[in-house]
């Protein structure tokens, strides 16, 4: 059996009925169809949404961009009955075979099918896509970003300004790609937004690289409680609308590196987050937000903090509903299910292949037909679990990837008529073909097996502290030369070697030891990225010897935009922690610990907050365990996903303490140039 059998088929457009007179003129017809019904989008009975921009996506297997003009200027929709729709082509890549397309549908009904038509074929028709159309006042948008090759609000409502980011892999058509510094203002004399505590819903789809970033906010800083809608992707990742202490954050967990969808709505003192068209998080603030409003795509006041993929951003006048929230969803993830392909003529339903069997790491390709199906689906099944593979295609490669041992699943091609669904089930066996690597452990050892109590780790401190093998077997086992790397060469020394940490030529000293944990910690919670200035000293007060590095730090820093400082202190002299404080207007958040061994936290308020529902803090176990550095970076190199520490955290926390070294090397205040991301 050949690993790819393919079927082919012959698209063919056949219209029998008469066209609606204004489509007398084009030469092709064909239906979609909306499907709110259990086996599709599931949308309850009781359900109805009015002026819903519907997404329909074209790909080349269903539709013929060969017989349409290059651009799609010929386009049209109408309902069933050949009432003319309104529509906007966001991607037309004719080359390609695909196309993003938005409809405006007047009524959408639940556990119902509904059909549009499409119309095309006429050389003499002049493009009617038309975003205002579709999206406006009468449907409740005020702002709509497609984030594709001209940020723009497609509205008109506001004057977008890119500041830096790129087009980048889409989510609906093109996306735009976030680097750390990277974001789109909106602008700060937004009149027509909501004010006070009136109705709203903001929302996008977005792929984060890190957490403790801001997706979008609108709204004012600093004007009471309830006087912005901050969306920000939290930590451990979550959603978190910062609202002034009249928030609401969702509960789940969210995956990194992935396409997530998000709505925030406010009516009448519910604030409501969803996620993945689901309920996530409620809470019944006040909202007053002031007029004029400020908007940021991407960060806060100028301060661009996300890092990753934005598309699909809106601003509405009214707070969605559950079920046009679910509708969105169902209707723009990339295995969606409200609509199906451009109906085929005929009734033969078939697939290319009864059974395969697949070597481990090869791919098989199948190929399907499906006549007057409504909506197809490729479902893999594996024991009791099922997995929709890809939606409204004709044919399916399937990748084998790494096994151990011989596997076995089931292919199932899947469609939905208007009175039946038909199935066809391919098994298949994956028969293992790559032996399993195998290690060999070729040395093991340390220069001494210590005592669990006095570990071989060499600080800062008396370097008799703690008992030292033989010097004479240290320097046999020592490649001296490859140690030393590019530092200056210089004969065998024993204190160098066990104490590299207190000379220039070998580290960072307290900035790279100990002040990056403490900043990573403060970062991770603020995520206000690089300073703006440092000032930094530091002394050797206590450990006189012949080291460079003092044991004393004390390095402050500035984030003038944000009105804010961080202040650093350390020394080796004494054995009391200072935990962790962060001090607002309002309270004091207060740490137990420092960076990783934090595990409660408390909230202090000030003599004039006279809120009486603060938390008093949080208590270790209230969420799951995270995993440290180390091992969450081992399970992403197995997932190939981005570790909480990304390499954009790290610049950003490499550049804070480097700031504080250069302040102390150079003895004066240094300042960070984000422009040439240069310490200046």
């Amino acid at each position: 059996m050949t690993n790819k059998a393919i079927l082919s088929t012959v698209m063919l457009m056949v219209l029998v009925e008469a066209a609606p007179a204004q489509y007398a003129g084009w030469q092709y017809r064909g239906s979609i169809y909306l499907l709110t019904t259990p086996e599709a989008a599931n949308l309850p009975a009781s359900a109805s949404e009015e002026g819903f921009p519907l997404l329909v996506r074209l790909q080349k297997e269903f539709f013929d961009f060969g017989q349409a003009k290059s651009k799609g200027e010929d386009i049209r929709f109408s309902t069933g009955s050949g009432t003319p729709l309104a529509y906007q082509i966001e991607q037309w890549d004719a080359a390609k075979g695909t196309a993003s397309i938005w409809v405006r549908i007047p009524t959408i009904k639940g556990n119902a099918r509904q059909e549009i038509r499409m119309y095309w074929g006429r050389a003499d028709a002049a493009s009617q896509s038309s975003g205002p159309a579709v999206f406006n006042d009468s449907n409740g948008y005020l702002s709509v970003w497609h984030m594709n090759d001209s940020v723009k609000d497609e509205l008109g409502t506001v004057t977008s300004t890119d500041v830096g980011t790129t087009v980048s892999a889409r989510m609906i058509g093109p996306g735009r790609r976030f680097a750390q510094g990277q974001g789109i203002f909106c602008g700060e004399n937004i009149t027509t937004y909501p004010s006070g505590a009136s109705p709203s819903a903001s929302e996008a789809w977005f792929r984060a690289e890190k957490v403790n970033t801001d997706i979008l906010a609108w709204g004012n800083e600093g004007g009471g409680s309830g006087s912005k809608v901050r969306m920000r992707l939290a930590s451990p990742p979550h959603i978190a609308v910062d609202s002034d202490f009249a928030d609401v954050k969702g509960q789940s967990t969210l995956p990194m590196s992935q396409w997530i969808h998000v709505v925030h709505t406010y009516h009448r003192g519910d604030s409501m987050v969803y996620v993945n068209g689901r309920l996530d998080g409620a809470t019944e603030p006040i909202l007053a937000i002031k007029k004029p409003a400020r908007m940021w795509i991407g960060g806060w006041y100028d301060n661009y903090s996300f890092v990753g993929d934005i598309d699909e951003v809106r601003i509405s006048k009214v707070a969605r509903s559950a079920d046009w929230i679910r509708l969105q969803y169902e209707n723009q993830k990339p295995m969606q299910t409200l609509t199906g392909p451009v109906v085929q003529p005929g009734s033969a339903f078939s697939a290319s292949q009864t059974q395969m069997t697949v070597l481990e790491g090869k791919t098989a390709t199948v190929s399907a037909r499906a006549g007057g199906a409504q909506k197809i689906y490729w479902i893999l099944k594996t024991g009791n679990q099922e997995t929709v593979a890809a939606v409204d295609r004709r044919s399916f490669t399937f990748d084998a990837g790494r096994v151990v041992g011989d596997k076995s699943l089931v292919l199932q091609f899947k469609a939905i008529y208007a009175d039946e669904i038909k199935t066809w089930d391919i098994p298949i066996t994956i028969k293992e073909d790559v032996p399993e690597p195998v290690f060999t452990l070729l040395r093991t050892g340390r220069f001494k097996a210590s005592d669990p109590a006095h570990p071989n780790w060499r600080w800062y401190g008396y370097y008799e502290q703690w008992d030292r093998p033989d010097p004479a077997q240290v320097v046999k086992e020592v490649n001296w030369d490859l140690w030393l790397g590019p530092a200056p060469k210089i004969p065998w020394n024993e204190r160098h070697f066990w104490h590299w940490r207190c000379y220039w030529a070998y580290g960072t000293g307290y900035a790279g030891d100990l002040l990056s944990h403490e900043m990573d910690f403060v970062q991770y919670v603020l995520g206000h990225g690089i300073p703006d200035n440092c000032c930094c000293g530091g002394l050797i007060s206590q450990l006189r010897d012949d080291r460079e590095v003092p044991d004393t730090w004390v390095a402050t820093y500035q984030f003038e935009k944000l009105g804010r400082t961080v202040a650093f202190t350390g020394s080796m002299n004494t054995s009391v922690r200072q935990p962790v404080e962060i001090c607002g207007r309002d309270a004091t958040l207060r740490f137990d610990d420092i960076a990783h061994n934090v595990t409660t936290f408390e909230i202090l308020p000030e003599r004039h907050n006279r809120r009486t529902n603060l938390p008093k803090g949080y208590e270790q176990g209230k969420t799951p365990s995270q995993p440290n550095h180390m091992v969450d970076w081992v399970n992403c190199i197995q997932s190939r996903g981005t570790p909480k520490c990304s390499t954009d955290e790290a610049f950003i926390e490499t550049a804070t303490f480097l700031m504080s070294l250069v302040s102390y090397q150079e003895r004066r205040v240094v300042r960070w140039d984000a422009a040439r991301e240069e310490i200046v």
